[in-house]
């Protein structure tokens, strides 16, 4: 028994791809991927905002950021961030002491933050932490309808464009 295939159209279906990978750079991409960090984003501030003892800092510390480098044609990737940096207003570099907790006591490193206004040092070391995660959960929670999102945009524009 022999099948023969015949494809019909291949020349019209060549033309739509090539018409859809131009249509479809890095530069419309780009814009989805950030909408659904954002979306990731707004969750993680939304549980910082809940857990109570958080400082200014911690609170405005949830950033999304599209990356710098492009690799080649493929588009900048979006992240969804807690922003570390102790320099900025708004960075929390202790962030990931409140997500995980502590397993024990911790060392300050200097010794003037438990000077009172006598000098006299009080101590060195602080009490162990239970973790009071904020950014993990607001991942699990959303990262179906980031990506829900993702497919439906790129959906879209590929169905608009062909």
């Amino acid at each position: 028994m022999s099948v023969t295939v015949r494809v019909e159209g291949m020349e019209k279906l060549e033309q739509k791809l090539k018409k859809l990978l131009r249509k479809m750079g890095p530069d419309e991409i780009e814009p989805v991927l950030f909408d659904a960090a954002a979306i990731v984003t707004e969750q993680v501030q939304a549980n910082v905002n809940r857990i109570n003892r958080v400082s200014g800092r911690l609170s405005r510390s949830p950033v999304t950021k599209q990356l710098e480098l492009r690799q080649g044609e493929n588009p900048r990737p979006a992240i969804s961030a807690i922003e570390r940096n102790w320099r900025l207003a708004k960075g929390a570099p202790h962030a990931h002491l409140v997500e995980r907790g502590t397993t024990g006591p911790r060392t300050i490193k200097k010794k003037s933050v438990l000077r009172s206004k006598t000098g006299q040092f009080f101590g060195k070391v602080v009490a162990p932490m239970s973790a009071q995660p904020f950014f993990k959960p607001a991942w699990q929670v959303t990262k179906g309808r980031a990506l829900d999102y993702v497919k439906r945009k790129l959906a879209r524009q590929v169905e608009g464009g062909v």
